[in-house]
């Protein structure tokens, strides 16, 4: 399965209504495998292209985003 990148945002222990991130838009939620929700922005084929995506969130205050591989 080839890697499918994003940004995290955020992650719970619990379900956080989407409002906490009023400022950035597509934000989706995935449950991990420990039953975390994480918070992720974008799926890019392409590292370089979420490189770019992180560099606009940490700008926007998102200091701790960081590319993750959806699909693992």
């Amino acid at each position: 399965q080839q890697p499918l990148y994003g940004v995290q945002v955020g992650s719970f222990s619990k379900y956080v209504p989407m409002t906490g991130f009023e400022d950035i838009k597509n934000v989706d939620a995935f449950i991990d495998n420990d039953g975390k929700v994480r918070y992720v922005i974008g799926s890019f084929t392409l590292i370089n292209q979420a490189e770019t995506r992180q560099k606009i969130l940490i700008e926007r205050g998102y200091k701790d985003a960081f590319i993750v591989d959806v699909n693992k």
